[in-house]
C-alpha cells in the first residue's frame, strides 16, 4: 500500500482543526478532496501487475490525476514526454514505482528517469 499527504494551505471554508492541550490529531480537520482536477498532482503507477494497477488507481483518482504504465520502458518514454511537456498539463508529480518487471525493473527505469531529468532539465 502506498500512502502520500500534502501540507495544503487552510481557507475560509476549510475547517479548522480544534485546539486542546494534548494537540491531538482529528482526521476531520483535513480537507476532503472529493476529486481530480487539472490542478491535482499526477501520478504515474508503474506496475506489472494488472491487479495493483487497478486497486492502485481506483483510491488514488479520487484526489489525484493517475496514469499507468505496465513496465519501466513504458514509463520511461512517459516521462521523457512530462519532462518535454510545455503547457505542464501531462507533468507527472510523483512516482510510484515496483521494482521488479518484466522489459525495463524499477531501479533500471528510475536511473533512465534521473538520466533524463539531468538532460532535459525536468
Amino acid at each position: 500500500m502506498f500512502f502520500m499527504m500534502r501540507a495544503m494551505q487552510p481557507s475560509a471554508t476549510s475547517p479548522t482543526p480544534a485546539t486542546s492541550s494534548s494537540s491531538s490529531f482529528s482526521i476531520s480537520s483535513l480537507p476532503v478532496i472529493t476529486r481530480a482536477d487539472a490542478r491535482s498532482p499526477h501520478i504515474l503507477i508503474v506496475e506489472d501487475n494488472t491487479v495493483n494497477q487497478k486497486v492502485l488507481k481506483r483510491h488514488l483518482q479520487s484526489g489525484f490525476r493517475c496514469s499507468v504504465a505496465e513496465n519501466g520502458r513504458v514509463a520511461v518514454d512517459l516521462m521523457h514526454k512530462s519532462i518535454s511537456c510545455e503547457t505542464g498539463e501531462d507533468r507527472v508529480d510523483v512516482i510510484l514505482m515496483d521494482m521488479e518487471m518484466p522489459i525495463m525493473g524499477g531501479v533500471d527505469a528510475t536511473l533512465h528517469i534521473r538520466d533524463l531529468e539531468r538532460k532535459l532539465g525536468g
